[in-house]
């Protein structure tokens, strides 16, 4: 995998740990929204399981990838939601707050227009 981040974003924040996760979190975003998938409260949302992330990121561990999702929130970057079909399916529901679009213009229209 290729990272990349916003540096404005981490720039302000002072770390690249939750850039780089908002980054990649923002391409299955838009993977979702340009495959009309995952819409849900005027949203496009994706979905993971720290145990999925942390394959995706092996430079993580899962205690890590908590944290920087926990600082991804408490920053006014990411929502967290439950949109899971079982009850029992405690896999969280990520997409992206109008403050973090504001570091990604593009994808402002992308992600919270309304499916065709």
């Amino acid at each position: 995998m290729i990272t990349s981040f916003c540096e404005v974003l981490a720039t302000e924040l002072k770390e690249i740990e939750v850039p780089v996760f908002i980054e990649n979190l923002s391409y299955w975003i838009r993977k979702n929204a340009a495959n009309n998938k995952h819409f849900h409260e005027g949203r496009y949302w994706s979905y993971n399981s720290y145990p999925a992330f942390a394959k995706l990121y092996p430079f993580w561990s899962e205690q890590t990838i908590r944290r920087i999702i926990k600082r991804a929130v408490a920053a006014g970057l990411l929502i967290i939601g439950k949109f899971n079909t079982k009850k029992y399916d405690n896999t969280n529901w990520y997409t992206l707050t109008d403050k973090a679009l504001a570091y990604y213009p593009a994808l402002h229209g992308l992600i919270l227009n309304t499916p065709v």
